[in-house]
This record gives C-alpha cells, sequence and structure tokens, in this order.
C-alpha cells in the first residue's frame, strides 16, 4: 500500500485541469499545498462522473475545474470519498459524495500488460 499522492502520480492522466467558467470565485491552485495537488491529482487521472451523476455542488456549477472527478474505487477514500473539485476548494465536508469511514491508503497500481 502506498500513499494516494504517489498512486495517482504513477496512474496515466485523462484530462487536463480546465477552469470551470461557471464557478465563481474559488480558492487558487497551489502546488505547494498538499490538498491541491491531492485534488488535482485526482482530477487528472481519476474517473468523471456523467454530469446527471455529478455531487450537488458540482452539478451548481461550483466546481473549480470542469466535471465532476473522483477516484478510481480501489481508491476511493483518497479525497475521503469527495469528488476532486469539493476537496481542492475546502468544501470535501460539504461534497454530496463525502463518507469519513474510508482510508487515504490506495494499493499500487495496476498496468495492462
Amino acid at each position: 500500500m502506498r500513499s494516494s499522492g504517489r498512486f495517482f502520480a504513477d496512474m496515466p492522466p485523462r484530462r487536463g485541469l480546465e477552469d470551470n467558467p461557471t464557478a465563481g470565485k474559488v480558492q487558487r491552485f497551489s502546488p505547494t499545498r498538499r490538498a491541491d495537488l491531492r485534488a488535482a491529482l485526482v482530477h487528472i487521472t481519476g474517473v468523471e462522473n456523467p454530469p446527471d451523476k455529478a455531487c450537488t455542488r458540482c452539478r451548481a456549477g461550483r466546481g473549480t475545474w470542469v466535471g465532476c472527478v473522483t477516484p478510481p474505487q480501489q481508491c476511493a477514500g483518497a479525497l475521503r470519498g469527495a469528488c476532486a473539485n469539493c476537496f481542492h476548494n475546502g468544501s470535501g465536508s460539504k461534497c454530496s459524495f463525502k463518507t469519513t469511514r474510508l482510508s487515504l491508503i490506495c494499493p499500487p497500481p495496476k498496468y495492462a500488460s
């Protein structure tokens, strides 16, 4: 098992960090802040939820980045169950996906051979 930061840094990127034009005032991304870095890594490598399955805050257009992205199932606890947008913006506890019973530790990624 390894920390979630290392897990996501080892995963292939699926998307970039596209600013959400409807977000309004949100916290600026800081690469030196661990929570920001973890949220960005999840957003880049995680699983994008379809618009009708997005968390309540993302559906309302309050996410920092375009799309509602969560960690893959094997690492669901990386953001304590919250999506990357809510976790980054300091609103992880307000995310409708939030849970407190998940571990922050992720298994090593498995790559197709």
